[in-house]
Formats: C-alpha cells, sequence, structure tokens
C-alpha cells in the first residue's frame, strides 16, 4: 500500500532571478521553506559585512545589481541596517533605509539574542544625524531591549537622550 508521503510533491520555484527555491511538502502540514543557493547566501552575508564596514558603494551594488536581501538577518539576528547603525554609518543606513520604497529596512526589527533594533544601535553609536534619520523612516524610540532599555536609555549623548524623550511618535 502506498503512504501519503510517497504521494507528496516537493516544490522548487525561482524568484526573480535570485535563486532562491521554496520547498513545499503539501499535504503534510509543513509550510514552504524557503532555501536560498550558495551564491545568494554569500551575497547576503556581504551585504551584512559591507555595511557593518559602511562601504556604501558596495551595499549599493548588492542591493541594486545583484539582488541582495536587505532583510537577511546574522547569527545574532541583526540586519544589514543594525550592523551600519552600530558602527555610526549614515550613508549605508540611508542607503538601506530607502531601498525599495517604502519597503525599505525597518527601523524597528528586534535582533534574536539582545531585542535592540538598529535604532537603539543608532542611539549607542552617537551619531545624531543617524538617529534622526531613523526616526523620520519610523524608528520607535519606545521600543525596550531584552533588559527594558529603550534606545535613549543605552546612550550617552545628550543631545540624543533629549530627542528620543521628546520625540512624538506619530
Amino acid at each position: 500500500m502506498t503512504s501519503l508521503n510517497d504521494k507528496m510533491t516537493v516544490l522548487k520555484i525561482d524568484t526573480a532571478g535570485c535563486e532562491t527555491q521554496s520547498e513545499a511538502v503539501w499535504g503534510g502540514g509543513n509550510a514552504p521553506k524557503e532555501v536560498k543557493s550558495k551564491e545568494q547566501k554569500k551575497m547576503d552575508l556581504d551585504l551584512l559585512e559591507f555595511a557593518f564596514d559602511g562601504d556604501e558603494k558596495e551595499v549599493k551594488k548588492l542591493l541594486e545589481e545583484e539582488g541582495a536581501d536587505f532583510c537577511e538577518v546574522d547569527s545574532r539576528g541583526n540586519t544589514a541596517l543594525a550592523e551600519a547603525a552600530v558602527a555610526g554609518h549614515y550613508d549605508c543606513c540611508k542607503i538601506l533605509l530607502e531601498f525599495n520604497h517604502p519597503l525599505g529596512s525597518d527601523p524597528n526589527h528586534v535582533s534574536k539574542n539582545d531585542k535592540r533594533t538598529p535604532l537603539h544601535r543608532a542611539a549607542f553609536s552617537g551619531n545624531f544625524e543617524l538617529v534622526q534619520l531613523m526616526l523620520t523612516h519610523g524608528g520607535d524610540p519606545r521600543v525596550q531591549d531584552k533588559h527594558s532599555d529603550r534606545p535613549q536609555d543605552i546612550s550617552t549623548n545628550e543631545d540624543i537622550i533629549n530627542l528620543l524623550n521628546n520625540y512624538d511618535v506619530k
């Protein structure tokens, strides 16, 4: 007798030239699972690295020409935006926030380990203009990390602390 598992079909779907495949076992209760090619994974990791390094040219190239995934996270759950923010790289953050507008990177993405957002990281970096940029793109200073700290609680810059404490979230 043939079992239900023997009759299930695995689907592989190539989407938009990103060499991303989706595998699903239909009828077995498993949700579709995305599987990225080695090339896509490397490109996504390169984006995280170049963002941390502040290499605007490479970040822009990876996003616009290569199709890197700006939502990809590292092992700690940080996006390229978080990596650029912690290093205070305003121009890289601006590229990531405005890429594919209005869908750009999320300034409120919560990391896996410390539950901090890119706005937390920008506040920690001490870059006032970067904090303003995050706020204008929807950053929320009310979000707390795993220690219940808001972005203004981890900044040592008085101007940033005042800006965040007095910011009117719309």
